[in-house]
């Protein structure tokens, strides 16, 4: 799994703690299957752009793909 698709996956996780979601909840919430949410998370399968817009929409801070140093995720 890249850098960036780690970091995604790390901020759905803590957007879901923050909101006492399991996995499966926020899943349903997206409209998406648990199985594919945790495929995601797992790294089996890649965070799309088209998934990255859904989870800013839903108020997921996505990381940034830029990897300067000192810049914000």
């Amino acid at each position: 799994m890249s850098d960036f698709q780690r970091r995604v996956s790390r901020s759905v996780e803590l957007f879901c703690v923050a909101r006492g979601l399991s996995a499966g909840e926020f899943a349903e919430w997206l409209n998406m299957a648990p199985s594919t949410l945790y495929s995601k998370l797992s790294g089996a399968r890649r965070w799309t752009l088209e998934d990255i817009a859904v989870l800013e929409r839903v108020g997921v801070k996505v990381p940034s793909l830029s990897k300067k140093k000192g810049a914000r995720s």
